[in-house]
């Protein structure tokens, strides 16, 4: 399970917190921790989206004006 928080970008310290809320029966906690990281890797990626979109039409705009 740690493996797989790792490989899903959680820092050390996230996944300490959430086996020491499993540990302690605090199932919601834990819980918490991992729902705040996906949201925390959303953001990252409409940000990410949105530079892809901004590069893009960078692209075309110099190609565009490149053809003139």
């Amino acid at each position: 399970m740690a493996q797989n928080l790792r490989d899903a970008g959680c820092e050390e310290v996230t996944i300490l917190a959430y086996f020491q809320a499993i540990e302690s029966g605090d199932k919601k906690s834990a819980m918490r921790l991992i729902a705040a990281h996906r949201e925390k890797l959303l953001e990252q990626f409409h940000k990410s989206c949105s530079c892809i979109d901004c590069h893009d039409y960078f692209v075309t705009q110099t190609e565009e004006l490149s053809s003139r």
